[in-house]
C-alpha cells in the first residue's frame, strides 16, 4: 500500500523534473538584475512549472481515486490471508493449557475486533468521493497495519506459550 504512495510520488517528481528540464528559459542569469526576486521574464516559466506540477498532482490523485476498488480488493485479499492465519492461531490455542487458552482467546478476540474495524473501513470505499478518498485510504492503511501487527504479536505470544 505504501508502494502506491511511493509510485505516485515518483511520477510527480519525474514529471516535475522533465518539466523543469524542458523549460523555455534555461538562463536565469542575474547579471543585469542582481535582485534575488525573479523578473517578469523569469516568473512566467516558474508559474508554468507550478501550474503543470499541480496538474500532475491532480492527475495522480484522480488516478488513485479511480483505482480505489482495485486497492480495496487487494486489501480484502490481504485480510483474508490474515483471517486464515488467525483461524490457525485459534486452533493452536486450543491445544494449550487452560490458562494459556483463556489468554489466547482474549488476545484473538482483540485481533478479530481489528478485522471488524478494517472491514468497516472497507465498506466506506464505495461511498468515498475524490475529496475524501485520501482520508479513507489512509484509514485503511492504518487499520491494516494495526491488524498485521496484532496478528504478528498473537503469533509470537502463542509460540512463546505453546512449547513445541
Amino acid at each position: 500500500m505504501n508502494a502506491w504512495h511511493h509510485t505516485l510520488g515518483v511520477v510527480a517528481i519525474a514529471t516535475l523534473s522533465f518539466t523543469v528540464g524542458c523549460s523555455e528559459q534555461d538562463d536565469y542569469s542575474t547579471s543585469a538584475n542582481p535582485s534575488p526576486s525573479p523578473t517578469t521574464e523569469q516568473a512566467a516559466p516558474l508559474e508554468k512549472v507550478r501550474k503543470e506540477t499541480q496538474e500532475v498532482v491532480d492527475a495522480s490523485k484522480a488516478y488513485a481515486y479511480a483505482q480505489r476498488e482495485a486497492f480495496a480488493a487487494k486489501v480484502r485479499e490481504q485480510v483474508q490471508h490474515l483471517q486464515t492465519e488467525i483461524d490457525q492461531l485459534s486452533l493452536q490455542a486450543e491445544t494449550s493449557s487452560a490458562a494459556a487458552k483463556e489468554d489466547a482467546k482474549k488476545a484473538l478476540a482483540e485481533v478479530r475486533e481489528k478485522v471488524a474495524k478494517l472491514n468497516e473501513r472497507l465498506s466506506e470505499v464505495p461511498a468515498a468521493t475524490e475529496s475524501t478518498w485520501d482520508n479513507v485510504r489512509d484509514g485503511l492503511d492504518r487499520s491494516y497495519e494495526e491488524l498485521k501487527k496484532s496478528v504478528n504479536q498473537a503469533r509470537q505470544w502463542l509460540s512463546d506459550k505453546i512449547a513445541p
